[in-house]
């Protein structure tokens, strides 16, 4: 089915870095003001959760995780972290035949218009479970990707490197909204003291900014404690004695020999040529 052409123009950014953006473009506004129908908003979360499936299965793997890992930033370079992680996600979109507009440095949204309907993407990568968003509020109409890539100094980690995503609207607490329109408030109040006007005459000058943080990890999958692992090897019929890495690695034989058998099964059941 051909993908529709995009029913609206996207806002333009803000000349400053503080962006209060929730009540602004969230899907009640863009309904009820007839920018955008029912049907567009839930085309764009359908298309939206193909992209994360793609990447949640790639994830999984070896290999994926691996490349994840690579996301982290090292040396205090987040720009090469950033810049990673977007490409994978354009290879992504490429494979899937799909169309996007970069957005310009510094600026949220990274992928605009993906898929010609409207759908914006930002992408973050984090190896706790906060992310920074700087000065920028969620964008309530945004997706979110976020990828965990886990702290590498970690001698005991408690979860594998894994990407989660949200809607902006979907990362704000609802009584937080007025919050974040009272603290933009507050902010400018303050640039004008301190930075503006009269204050340009002063040798020092000040501009406070916001340094937004989103905590994720109740979209984050934890590695199973050793309970845990003894409960399910205990359902299989298996032996729980050991350490932890032991139950491990003896789940993931079980799992790998069920794989197997299933492929083998099938590959006897199939009709011959």
């Amino acid at each position: 089915m051909p993908i529709p052409t995009p029913r609206f123009s996207p806002e333009p950014e803000p000349e400053s870095g503080f962006v209060l953006s929730l009540p602004d473009v969230s899907d009640a506004v863009r309904v009820s003001a007839g920018i955008d129908g029912p049907h567009m908003l839930e085309k764009r979360r359908a298309l939206f959760d193909r992209i994360l499936a793609i990447l949640t299965k790639e994830s999984q793997t070896p290999e994926g995780q691996a490349r994840i890992r690579s996301f982290g930033t090292r040396n205090g370079d987040t720009q090469k972290s950033e810049r990673l992680s977007i490409a994978y996600v354009v290879s992504v979109l490429e494979g899937l035949g799909l169309s996007y507009t970069h957005a310009s440095s510094q600026l949220p949204r990274d992928l605009q218009n993906v898929g010609g309907i409207g759908l914006d993407i930002e992408i973050k990568t984090s190896n706790g479970t906060t992310t920074c968003l700087n000065d920028t509020a969620p964008h309530a109409g945004v997706y979110y990707i976020l990828f965990h890539t886990t702290n590498p100094k970690s001698r005991k980690p408690t979860r594998l490197p894994q990407v989660v995503g949200c809607k902006g609207s979907e990362m704000v607490d609802t009584d937080q909204v007025n919050w974040i329109a009272e603290l933009q408030q507050k902010i400018e109040e303050m640039r004008t003291i301190y930075g503006k006007g009269d204050a340009r005459k002063r040798k020092l000058t000040a501009f406070p900014r916001c340094n937004f943080q989103y905590n994720f990890e109740h979209l984050l999958t934890s590695l199973p404690t050793k309970k845990e692992l003894e409960t399910q090897l205990k359902a299989l019929g298996l032996p729980i004695m050991g350490k932890k890495e032991d139950l491990e690695q003896r789940l993931a034989l079980h799992k790998m020999a069920q794989s197997e058998g299933g492929a083998a099964a099938a590959a006897a059941a199939a009709p011959a040529n």
